[in-house]
């Protein structure tokens, strides 16, 4: 009887250090990953785009077809944005509107915002 007890007081404390584990980890990654409000439009595209696994120009046509903007507006939008960087507005809301919290945590997880990739371990 009291070998049984001892080995579920072990199994309830392994469970409990599983759990705190658990909790940490989520919480850091959280913490880790800045929340959509605090992201530049140029980040939110790029997600937006990396997470469809499209391009940036198909991101631009997705948020032009809800306005009902005609093709050759897209391609001027897009183009100006190439030679100028700006983003127009209704490009920049469609991604804020769909770009998630999930889809920013990926991101970082691939891309850290400390600088880069992290360093390939091993093969050259």
């Amino acid at each position: 009887m009291e070998r049984l007890v001892n080995e579920n007081t072990w199994f309830l404390v392994g469970l409990t250090v599983a759990a705190v584990i658990y909790i940490g980890i989520r919480n850091y990654l959280t913490s880790r990953s800045l929340k959509k409000a605090d992201r530049s439009d140029e980040e939110l595209l790029s997600t937006l785009a990396m997470v469809r696994r499209c391009s940036t120009f198909d991101v631009f046509a997705s948020a032009g077809a809800e306005w009902n903007f005609s093709e050759q507006k897209i391609r001027q939008d897009f183009q100006q944005y190439l030679k100028t960087g700006e983003i127009p507005r209704y490009v920049s809301a469609y991604a804020r509107q769909n770009v998630t919290e999930s889809d920013l945590k990926y991101r970082d997880i691939l891309y850290p915002r400390s600088g880069g990739r992290p360093p390939n371990s091993g093969a050259v």
